[in-house]
């Protein structure tokens, strides 16, 4: 029996561990430098680029590709800002292969988004990676509005209705009723982007943990060839052991 209980042991420390590669990032914080390793991720560098990568964000593994169809403006706040009539995308890639990876845990607190300019913000499109798109219903869960927004249909084209943000006041970066937050931290995605603004519109994060939902084992893993070795040994043992007990009857 001390065998059987010492053979145990060992094949549960052979048994495939369940992986997770979580990073808890910031992102655009007021006058706070990038420090990637830190998870912190200033959005500077989109003033002088339409695009960024971060490469294994916090250690965990994989890289933030941000990317906006114009620089971004440092504007009130010390807050990076997304120009009228621009887009903005969040993509995520393994750091070691390059390949496309899906994370949980997303999620955007939009800052400012003032009526003087139109108002309106979307549509929001989420992809896998396999690159299947949803844009996303504002009028969902998702979405948490601040008390002078409201959605609105914006794209009559895409079948989606509402799709977008609408603003009826102004202020400054900091007032919570031109705020709104997309809130995807239970959906695996690939990719995130703001299709379209009219107004300039600050992303900002709150504490967010990222984790690489891809890099989870199964819920049945194959085992490991040593661990298929070890069981062997076990069921061996267990047949013998009740073939004693039955003869010793």
């Amino acid at each position: 029996m001390k065998l059987f209980y010492r053979l145990a042991t060992i094949a549960v420390s052979l048994l495939p561990a369940t992986t997770s590669s979580a990073a808890v990032i910031q992102w655009n914080t007021q006058g706070v430098s990038t420090d990637v390793a830190a998870g912190v991720l200033s959005f500077d560098e989109l003033q002088s680029s339409t695009s960024h990568t971060y490469v294994d964000v916090a250690g965990a593994g994989f890289n933030l590709q941000v990317s906006s169809s114009s620089q971004m403006d440092l504007s009130t706040g010390d807050l990076n800002y997304v120009k009228p009539h621009q887009s903005l995308l969040f993509a995520f890639f393994d750091t070691a292969t390059g390949n496309a990876v899906e994370v949980t845990g997303f999620a955007v607190d939009w800052r400012d988004l003032d009526a003087g300019n139109g108002g309106t913000a979307g549509s929001f499109t989420i992809r896998d990676k396999d690159g299947n798109a949803t844009i996303l219903n504002t009028n969902s869960p998702v979405f948490t509005l601040g008390s002078s927004l409201t959605h609105t249909n914006w794209d009559v084209s895409n079948g989606v209705n509402p799709d977008a943000v609408y603003s009826s006041g102004n202020g400054d970066w900091n007032n919570t009723n031109l705020a709104f937050i997309t809130d995807l931290s239970e959906t695996p995605i690939h990719s995130f982007s703001l299709d379209n603004t009219t107004d300039w519109i600050a992303p900002t994060s709150l504490r967010l943990e990222l984790d690489i939902s891809t890099s989870k084992s199964t819920v049945n893993p194959i085992p490991e060839p040593a661990t298929l070795v070890v069981w062997s040994v076990l069921g061996a043992i267990a047949l013998a052991f009740g073939y004693r007990r039955r003869k010793a009857a």
